[in-house]
């Protein structure tokens, strides 16, 4: 599940950022130059562009590669500067992910991303009832600043329901980052992951209990502007559990 959630993480954050627009451009300018702004602020992203595929090579905790993760542009569409995109994304290794699709839409300040799409295409709507907020990536980012959080949940068969909240995403740092894709001028963005279980005839208080014997989940990623998430890292408590990183871009 964890690693799932993970890929999730990497699909909708591509590109979530473009720093090509200065601060207020779009409220000074005139009807016609946001349309085109947000052409561009749109455009320049890799997951608008029509037939861009992107590799990522994931690992586990002790660096031992266990899948490629390959997303590829299908197609784009730009109507009155807002922009939409279909994305299939097909895992080895990872049969539940298969030829899944996901849309992204786009209107020059943010990107927004609906997890459910990418459940209801992979075929696991027959088994579970998926809800969500939209995950929203400002085009625009600071140092220091804190993204929207997000909450995931999932109600199984037999009435079990999982809830995974992104929490606490905050802009640490500039890094330079080096993957075998290249070189890259990133940021690095910080995350809690919060868990929350309800099974049917076990007690809230249960419940409760054995999420405080859970180690607390977290994880790190580095983003460049220009391109989008080069590399993440998912810890439970100090411990590394998994990690991935940009290798191929077509």
């Amino acid at each position: 599940m964890r690693f799932l959630l993970a890929s999730l993480i990497f699909i909708a954050c591509n590109n979530a950022t473009d720093t090509s627009l200065a601060d207020g451009d779009s409220l000074s300018k005139q009807s016609e130059s946001n349309v085109s702004n947000t052409s561009s602020a749109c455009g320049n992203q890799i997951l608008f562009k029509e037939g861009a595929r992107i590799t990522y090579a994931q690992y586990d905790g002790t660096g031992k590669e266990f899948a490629r993760q390959t997303s590829l542009v299908k197609s784009v569409d730009n109507k009155n500067g807002s922009w939409h995109s279909v994305v299939e994304m097909d895992e080895s290794g990872n049969t539940a992910i298969a030829n899944a699709e996901v849309e992204y839409t786009c209107d020059g300040k943010s990107i927004r991303y609906d997890m459910q799409n990418l459940f209801a295409r992979s075929g696991m709507e027959a088994e579970a009832v998926m809800t969500s907020d939209l995950l929203s990536f400002p085009l625009q980012v600071k140092t220091g600043e804190t993204l929207p959080d997000a909450t995931f949940k999932m109600s199984a068969k037999g009435g079990t329901v999982f809830s995974t909240s992104i929490k606490s995403r905050k802009v640490e740092s500039a890094e330079k980052i080096t993957t075998p894709s290249g070189t890259y001028d990133c940021y690095k963005i910080t995350a809690s992951l919060d868990v929350d279980i309800e099974m049917p005839g076990v007690p809230a208080e249960t419940l409760a209990e054995m999420k405080k014997s859970r180690p607390a989940s977290s994880y790190t990623m580095w983003f460049d502007p220009s391109f989008g998430i080069i590399k993440m890292q998912m810890y439970q408590g100090d411990k590394l559990q998994l990690s991935s990183e940009l290798v191929n871009v077509e």
